[in-house]
């Protein structure tokens, strides 16, 4: 056995630049031939463990955990990936707990190793196993999420480029799914996402990473391409592939694709300029065109975006709203303002349709000023028929806070409508909370001096949610639906939004947990002592008028 603090597989630098990908002094993880023997280990789980880890005889790979190695070697294969928890011994007889996420590397003489990534967890509790892998891997699919996939794509670019290779990024976006989550519910819209994710890691070569980058958008990185053809083979496989129907009940699903892709270095020099070429490419594939790869992104970057000036200028962006309910009340309190596109010919496209293409034109500024003059109208419209305390949840992007007149332009905006920043809500997930020039310029501080309340979205499913509590000044956490799906029949979901809940309180912040769809949900988050609620079962995102129609005035649980 060979130990490194930085592994490089002698045979392939290609392969050397995916293992830097993890690799650092500190960096705790192992290397597997494809019979299971452990060949190199890294110095930094040598100092963690005490010393390098004693192989049974019963087979190598069961030091980490593995007790079957073919099916796991399957699995990684299947899926991209494979995780699991393992006490690791040392030669002393310590013991330590570790999160294993095993992968494979293809080398250029076709043979293949394994990379174990082991990611210490000494408690190994629910939050902990929930915190660790988010990191990584989405939690719904099973896929790699968008940040692996951005590691990743760094390095297969930089090693194409030692090596004179060629890189494939493919764009897929889940045609109509919001008709499938309108028509039949979220839970039923997750089936499908997972059913879909299932039918690209099918359909693709061994060797392409597939991760979900968000909503219902998949993106396919293809290391080494062979030849040029290539990419258009895999988009027509992924397509014929997912199209497979899928029952549901008595009902039947019959899931499409659009696709586009781009190679480097042809159309581009990292990943942001690969996906933007691509995304253009699929955009027109959704049209109904051939998603060829020679699409000039300059042209279509042009029509799109005045497409998307003239869709602000004639004021088809709208804000629909949602309600949040308060638990002791049943009384509407706020609502959620949530960006549509509503087009000439009637059709209403969500913000994972325009918001990507929105902020790399650099238009989504003012896509979020022009919701928030709407929201702001429309309080002046309907004032006399809200509740004392009525509050507005409202999303800015990074791009948008980091424009350094936002804070001013929103309390200008404030001001011409007679509102008051107490009266709203800065929703925050963590990608923005985190950027860069929120942090340096402390802006989210800066917007609460003023009397804005910071909402922290999506709480539980970023790697550096509890960290934000210390950072910035919270005044409500919002509870990702992801740990309500099963909380009638999952005692682990159950634990984690009582932990969450307990914490929420212990800090005097607001808690809203999302993603209530049934009566049955309600009452358990209600017995556990949550202060507000969120989802479809208040009603789907409308126009205000029609959310104030349902419940303003209205019994207490209208909808139970």
């Amino acid at each position: 056995m060979q130990t490194h603090g930085d592994v490089v597989p002698r045979d392939n630098e290609a392969a050397a630049s995916v293992t830097r990908a993890h690799a650092g002094n500190d960096a705790c993880f192992a290397v597997l031939s494809a019979q299971g023997e452990v060949l190199e280990i890294s110095s930094g789980l040598q100092r963690l463990l005490g010393g390098i880890p004693a192989q049974e005889q019963s087979g190598p790979s069961q030091i980490f955990g593995i007790d079957d190695w073919h099916a796991t070697k399957a699995r990684i294969a299947k899926t991209g990936n494979a995780a699991w928890d393992v006490w690791l011994v040392n030669e002393a007889g310590g013991r330590t707990g570790f999160r294993m996420i095993g992968y494979a590397i293809n080398h250029q003489d076709q043979s293949r190793t394994y990379f174990l990534f082991c990611l210490p967890r000494p408690d190994f509790t629910a939050e902990r196993d929930t915190l660790v892998m988010s990191a990584y891997v989405d939690p719904l699919t099973g896929l790699f999420n968008r940040r692996y996939l951005e590691e990743a794509a760094k390095d297969a670019i930089a090693a194409s480029a030692a090596l004179a290779s060629q890189v494939g990024i493919l764009v897929l976006d889940l045609n109509d799914f919001k008709r499938i989550n309108d028509t039949f519910g979220h839970g039923v819209g997750d089936r499908v996402l997972s059913r879909v994710a299932t039918a690209i890691v099918d359909a693709v070569p061994l060797d392409c990473i597939v991760s979900r980058y968000g909503g219902d958008e998949f993106v396919i990185l293809c290391q080494d391409l062979s030849y040029p053809g290539e990419l258009a083979q895999i988009a027509e496989a992924v397509k014929r592939e997912v199209s497979a129907p899928i029952t549901i009940g008595k009902d039947q699903i019959m899931p499409s694709v659009s696709v586009g892709y781009a190679r480097y270095p042809d159309n581009g020099c990292n990943l942001t300029a690969l996906i933007d070429f691509a995304d253009l490419a699929m955009f027109q594939d959704k049209r109904g065109e051939e998603a060829a790869e020679g699409l000039r992104p300059a042209v279509e970057g042009h029509a799109m975006q005045q497409a998307l000036v003239d869709a602000i200028n004639n004021q088809e962006f709208v804000p629909y709203f949602q309600p949040v309910i308060d638990l002791v009340t049943g009384q509407m309190i706020g609502v959620e303002a949530l960006c549509r596109w509503i087009k000439p010919d009637g059709t209403i496209l969500t913000p994972m349709n325009f918001i990507p293409l929105a902020e790399r034109l650099k238009l989504i500024g003012t896509i979020d000023h022009t919701i928030l003059q709407a929201v702001c109208a429309l309080h002046a419209r309907y004032r006399s028929e809200l509740p004392e305390g009525f509050r507005y949840h409202v999303n800015f992007s990074a791009a948008s806070f980091s424009d350094p007149e936002r804070l001013d332009r929103t309390l200008d905006c404030l001001d011409t409508f007679g509102l008051r920043p107490q009266q709203f809500l800065i929703e925050l997930t963590e990608t923005v909370a985190l950027a860069p020039d929120m942090l340096e310029g402390q802006v989210i501080e800066r917007f609460h001096a003023h009397g804005f309340g910071i909402a922290l979205d999506d709480f539980g499913t970023g790697f550096s949610s509890m960290s934000l509590l210390k950072e910035i000044p919270v005044s409500q956490i919002k509870i990702d639906r992801s740990f309500i799906m099963d909380i009638n029949v999952s005692a682990r979901s159950r634990g984690i939004v009582t932990g969450l809940l307990g914490l929420c309180r212990a800090l005097g912040i607001e808690s809203v947990v999302e993603g209530v769809e049934d009566a049955e949900t309600l009452d358990v988050i209600s017995d556990l002592g949550a202060d507000c609620a969120q989802g479809y079962l208040f009603g789907q995102p409308a126009p205000f008028a029609d959310v104030l129609t349902r419940h303003v005035g209205q019994r207490p649980h209208l909808w139970a």
